[in-house]
């Protein structure tokens, strides 16, 4: 987590937006709600303390991620308001949403008393996953791969329309851009990225195609069944041997009531990219008709 004491800067402005609270953080940076008075709006804020960069490619992420987002517009990415430094720090202003990261809401899921109750319903499950794949087209269609889908970068919101967001652009690229930031790096967490991507391989749609169908594993089985490893034997598992990965078939790890949705998780989660779903289109198209069967 990001050590930095942010009390001088509650009730304090950022340009036009004040500080209202600490709402996250994470590895390097922290995010807060504030209030944006020229607009009077509620916003998040990103920021990026500088005592906690320690290289150039920290906040050349933090940079990428803002003008990534910044040429998306879609109701299912977290928009960007503004950008700003000072002394002692960088910042984003973000549009606040109202609610928690799906990893949370599967964790919470976890704990509840009735065993069926312990992962999230079929609706959800079927609503969150379309939303994030239509943002994924999009964003796939202006050739921005995101390269980190995951629970924790997807935010759900409480009302009850519960839409979903896909946020965290920050190790995002554009396949047009040659001079792409880290383009054929490692990035991304371990659990969740395809093999080509342990491999540093050149990525395409397909990379995000299986980070997203393992982001639906874990949000059908609540969990994610594999080796106690490091993730850097996760990686180097993942490049080497993707097939021995899972320590069970998908079919198994799925609760019984949920395993309809087995030949869609083996296709998008494929090892070989080439018989996964070559689109997010493609991914959205199978899952709507697997809820239309469903529903009858």
């Amino acid at each position: 987590m990001a050590q930095f004491d942010l009390t001088s800067l509650i009730g304090t402005n950022l340009d036009d937006v004040v500080i209202l609270k600490e709402i996250g953080r994470g590895h390097k940076g922290i995010v807060c709600a504030g209030f944006q008075t020229t607009l009077k709006r509620q916003v998040a804020v990103k920021i990026l303390p500088k005592t906690l960069i320690t290289n150039m490619s920290e906040l050349r992420a933090f940079e990428e991620e803002a003008r990534t987002i910044a040429g998306l517009t879609h109701p299912n990415i977290v928009q960007i308001y503004k950008v700003g430094e000072t002394q002692d720090l960088f910042y984003q202003v973000v549009q606040l949403v109202k609610g928690d990261n799906l990893n949370t809401l599967i964790l919470n899921r976890k704990k509840h008393p009735i065993p069926d109750k312990r992962v999230l319903s079929a609706s959800d499950i079927f609503k969150i996953s379309m939303q994030i794949l239509d943002a994924l087209k999009y964003a796939h269609s202006q050739d921005i791969i995101h390269r980190d889908i995951k629970p924790s970068n997807i935010l759900v919101e409480e009302t009850e329309d519960r839409r979903s967001f896909l946020c965290d652009f920050g190790i995002a690229f554009s396949q047009n851009d040659e001079n792409a930031f880290d383009i054929n790096a490692i990035v991304g967490s371990p659990v969740y990225i395809s093999p080509e991507q342990a491999r540093g391989k050149a990525l395409d749609e397909r990379a995000d195609i299986y980070s997203m169908g393992m982001t639906m594993l874990k949000m059908i089985a609540g969990d994610i069944p594999r080796r106690n490893e490091s993730p850097e034997d996760i990686v180097r598992r993942k490049a080497m041997d993707p097939d021995s990965f899972f320590i069970m078939d998908i079919d198994e790890i799925l609760p019984v009531n949920y395993r309809y949705f087995t030949p869609i998780l083996e296709k998008a989660l494929a090892t070989d990219k080439d018989k996964r779903y070559f689109s997010a289109d493609e991914f959205l198209y199978e899952l709507k008709y697997l809820e239309s069967t469903i529903a009858k």
